[in-house]
C-alpha cells in the first residue's frame, strides 16, 4: 500500500535550486549530482515539492486520457465531485457543473460529501468504543505519513475509508459493483487509491486537469447559457450535510459535539504542523480520549496541489460558505449504508528510522561546519539542520557537496593552494583594497620578505606599487586589465581579472626580464598547474560565476606568451 509516488521530476526543467528538498518535510527527495529524484518508498504524496518548485519541474501523473478511455469503454461512469468545486470554479453554477461533466461523458454526477456523511457517522461510533486515540483517516497523505514514518501510531488511524473511497463504495452498492467511479477534487494524493491499491476508485481527476479537459473540449464553462439554474440535481440526490469535511474542524467537530463526547479535539493543517503533532503523541500519557484531525495541505483541502488557483483562501472560503448555507438540512438524506471499514497496516520504511548516530557524527566531524562549537544550521542544503543533513548523507539521499559552507571551504582551500603553487607571483584583493591571498613570489616581487600570512587581510596600499591600476579596474568595473610596468628597476607585466561579479580581483605579476632564465621550467610548471588543478579551477569558476575555460585560457596564454618572447629574442 502507498508504495507509488504520484509526483515525479521532469529534470529537463530543473535548475537545481533544491526548493523541492527544502519544502519536503520528510526529505523523500534524493538530490545527487545536482538532480532531484522522488523516492517512491519515502514519498507520501503531500505535494509540497510540487507547490514550491519555481521552474515547475515537479509534475504529477495525469489522469485525463486514462479517464477518457474509461468513459469510452464503460456504460456507467460516475463522478464523485468534491464540494470544493464551488471554490475552484466560482463562475460555474450547480446546474452548470452537472451539465459540463455530462458533456464530458460522465453518466452520473454525485457529491463526495454523501460519502463523508457516513464516514463521519462511523468515526463517531468508533470513538464511542472508547479508543484512547483516533487519528482521522480523511487525508490520504496523512494516512501514508503515519503508516511509513509513525508505524507505532498506525493502529490508531480511524479504521474508516476516506470520504472519496466511502462514497465510491456507496455508489457501487447503489448503481452496481461494475460501475466506474472517478473522483474529481483538488487532492493529488487521492490518485494513490487506484495507482497503488484497488480501493473502489478507478481514477482521480484534479481541478487543474478538469479545467484543461474542458478547454481542450472547447467547452465555454463560463457561458451564461450553460450556467442557467434549473431543477437539475446531483445523483442520486443533492447532498444536504457535511460539505465542510474539507476543513480541519468543520463536520467532524460538530458531530463530536452533537454526540456529547468528552474528548480532546486536536486539528492542524500543513505537513510541518502534522509531523510536529505526530512527533509529540505519546498514547500512554493521554489523560482522556483524543481525536486528531490532520490535513497535509497548508490550507486544507480548499487549496491543494490540484487546485486551479492556490491562494485567495478568504474569497474561496466565503464562496464555499455562501453556496452551501442554503443546502444544509437537519433531516438529511443518506444512501443505503455499506461497510466502509479499512484497517491501516504499518509499513515502516527501511533506512529512515534507525540511523547509526556514530555515522551521523562522523559525517558532521568530517565537514567542519560548526561555528563556536555549534552546527551553523544555515539550511542552504535543503535540510533544516546540519544533523538532519548528515542523516541524509548517511541514507544516501544527498551528498556532502550539497552543503554550501562545506563546499565553499573546500574551494577556498583549493584556490589558496593554487595561488601558493602558481609559478608566477599571484594575489587576490577585494573591492575594499584588502589583500585576501597571495604567494611568496608576489611578496618578493613587490619587495616584501615576510611570510605570506603576514600580508593577508592587509590594505593593499601599504604594499603594492601599482595600486592606481587596481583602483582603476575597480572604479571602471572592468573584467580584465593588462599593463606593462617598471617597478624598482624590474620590467613587470601585470594581468588582472575580476572574480565573483567583480567582488574580487585576481592579479598575476611576471618579471619579463628574468623569464628567459627560467626557460622551460616556467612552461612545465604552468602546464602542471593546469593539469593538476583544472578540475578545481572549474569548480571555483562555477562557484564564483565565471567560465572555467577563460581561466584555463589565461593560464595557457602565459605559456604561449613566453614562447613568443623566446622566439623574438632569438
Amino acid at each position: 500500500m502507498y508504495k507509488t509516488a504520484i509526483f515525479y521530476n521532469e529534470n529537463s526543467y530543473c535548475n537545481s535550486c533544491m526548493m523541492c528538498v527544502r519544502s519536503c518535510q520528510l526529505k523523500a527527495i534524493k538530490f545527487i549530482d545536482n538532480l532531484p529524484k522522488i523516492i517512491d518508498d519515502y514519498c507520501v504524496n503531500c505535494g509540497q515539492c510540487y507547490n514550491n518548485c519555481p521552474p515547475s519541474a515537479i509534475r504529477y501523473i495525469d489522469s485525463v486520457e486514462y479517464t477518457k478511455s474509461l468513459i469510452d469503454k464503460n456504460p456507467i461512469v460516475v463522478a464523485s465531485l468534491s464540494p470544493t468545486w464551488v471554490s475552484e470554479f466560482s463562475d460555474i453554477s450547480k446546474s452548470g457543473i452537472i451539465r459540463i461533466l455530462k458533456m464530458l461523458g460522465f453518466t452520473h454526477i454525485s457529491e463526495t460529501s454523501i460519502g463523508a456523511t457516513q464516514m463521519i457517522n462511523d468515526t463517531i461510533k468508533h470513538i464511542e468504543t472508547g479508543a484512547p486515540l483516533t487519528i482521522s483517516s480523511t487525508c490520504p497523505a496523512i494516512c501514508s505519513t503515519v503508516i511509513k514514518y509513525y508505524p507505532h501510531l498506525a493502529p490508531y488511524l480511524s479504521p474508516i475509508e476516506s470520504p472519496t473511497v466511502s462514497h465510491a463504495k456507496l455508489l457501487r452498492n447503489h448503481y452496481g459493483k461494475d460501475i466506474i467511479v472517478v473522483g474529481i477534487n483538488s487532492c493529488v494524493a487521492e490518485k494513490i487509491n487506484y495507482h497503488a491499491e484497488s480501493r473502489d476508485i478507478d481514477a482521480t481527476v484534479t481541478y487543474k486537469e478538469l479545467k484543461r479537459w474542458m478547454e481542450d473540449s472547447e467547452i465555454d464553462y463560463k457561458s451564461k447559457k450553460l450556467n442557467e439554474e434549473s431543477n437539475v440535481s446531483f445523483d442520486p440526490f443533492d447532498s444536504e450535510m457535511n460539505h465542510d469535511y474539507i476543513f480541519t474542524t468543520g463536520s467532524t467537530l460538530k458531530a463530536i459535539n452533537n454526540a456529547k463526547i468528552d474528548i480532546n479535539f486536536i486539528s492542524f493543517s500543513g505537513m510541518a504542523n502534522a509531523t510536529n503533532t505526530l512527533d509529540l503523541i505519546d498514547v500512554e500519557k493521554l489523560e482522556k480520549q483524543t481525536f486528531v484531525k490532520l490535513l497535509a495541505c497548508t490550507d486544507g483541502c480548499n487549496s491543494s496541489s490540484g487546485s486551479v488557483k492556490r491562494g485567495d483562501n478568504i474569497l474561496k472560503i466565503l464562496n464555499f460558505k455562501d453556496h452551501y448555507k442554503t443546502r444544509i438540512k437537519p433531516d438529511y438524506k443518506m444512501m443505503e449504508r455499506v461497510d466502509i471499514t479499512h484497517n491501516y497496516k504499518a509499513e515502516k520504511t527501511s533506512n529512515i528510522h534507525d540511523i547509526d548516530s556514530e555515522k551521523i557524527n562522523a559525517v558532521l566531524d568530517s565537514m567542519y561546519i560548526s561555528q563556536h562549537g555549534k552546527p551553523i544550521n544555515c539550511g542552504k542544503c535543503g535540510y533544516p539542520t546540519c544533523r538532519t543533513f548528515a542523516k541524509g548523507v548517511v541514507r544516501g539521499m544527498t551528498q556532502k557537496v550539497n552543503c554550501v559552507p562545506h563546499y565553499q571551504s573546500i574551494l577556498q582551500d583549493n584556490f589558496s593552494i593554487m595561488i601558493k603553487n602558481s609559478p608566477y607571483s599571484t594575489f587576490v584583493v577585494d573591492t575594499k583594497m584588502t589583500i585576501i591571498d597571495s604567494n611568496k613570489l608576489f611578496q618578493e616581487t613587490i619587495g616584501i620578505s615576510k611570510n605570506s600570512k603576514a600580508v593577508i587581510n592587509e590594505d593593499v596600499i601599504y604594499f603594492v606599487p601599482f595600486i592606481d591600476h587596481i583602483k582603476q579596474m575597480i572604479e571602471d568595473e572592468s573584467d580584465f586589465m593588462e599593463k606593462d610596468l617598471i617597478v624598482r628597476g624590474k620590467m613587470l607585466r601585470l594581468t588582472m581579472f575580476a572574480l565573483k561579479s567583480r567582488k574580487f580581483i585576481c592579479g598575476i605579476v611576471r618579471n619579463m626580464l628574468s623569464e628567459d632564465a627560467l626557460g622551460d621550467e616556467i612552461i612545465t610548471r604552468t602546464r602542471n598547474v593546469i593539469n593538476d588543478n583544472i578540475e578545481s579551477v572549474q569548480k571555483i569558476a562555477y562557484l564564483l560565476g565565471e567560465n572555467a575555460s577563460r581561466t584555463e585560457a589565461l593560464l595557457s596564454s602565459m605559456i604561449d606568451m613566453h614562447k613568443v618572447d623566446k622566439t623574438d629574442a632569438k
